[in-house]
């Protein structure tokens, strides 16, 4: 039995930000807001206040002004499953 989704994990998107994109489109979401870091790349940045840092809060920040959600969600200190990206919010 084929599935879209099983499909889609035998394709080996490239970049996180393809899984991002065919995550999305497969569960019948709007495409994920992406900022432009790499992936993996958050826990390199410089403790606060740091130019990086700095830029992913604005970038963020411009986000959930213009969506203005009632809700955020995150990970929590693990990242979920340990990927450091995850676990940058939570710092």
């Amino acid at each position: 039995m084929h599935t879209h989704a099983s499909r889609l994990a035998t394709r080996s998107p490239k970049s996180a930000q393809t899984k991002a994109r065919c995550s999305a489109r497969a569960l019948g979401l709007q495409a994920p807001i992406l900022l432009g870091f790499p992936d993996a790349g958050l826990s390199d940045f410089a403790p606060w206040p740091g130019k990086r840092l700095d830029t992913l809060a604005t970038r963020v920040d411009s986000v959930l002004r213009a969506l203005r959600p009632s809700v955020v969600m995150t990970w929590g200190p693990e990242g979920g499953y340990g990927h450091s990206d995850h676990r940058s919010p939570a710092t």
